[in-house]
């Protein structure tokens, strides 16, 4: 039983430091051209018309006025 305690104690602080290395290794840097902002998050709002248009002011085009 010793034999199989001291492997498997090897084998959690095997484990323990591929953790904490991998946790301690910084990301690549941001490059310039890759934009991170996916806007995920942003709330979702309609698009603003380019101009309104009141059909009472403004005829359509084809009527003649009355």
């Amino acid at each position: 039983m010793n034999p199989t305690l001291i492997v498997l104690v090897l084998m959690a602080i095997g484990v323990g430091l591929v953790v904490w290395v991998a946790r301690r290794k910084p990301g690549p840097p941001p490059t310039a051209g890759n934009d991170r902002d996916t806007a995920w998050n942003d709330p979702l709002t309609p698009a603003a018309p380019d101009r309104t248009i009141d059909p009472v002011i403004t005829p359509s085009p084809g009527k003649p006025e009355a």
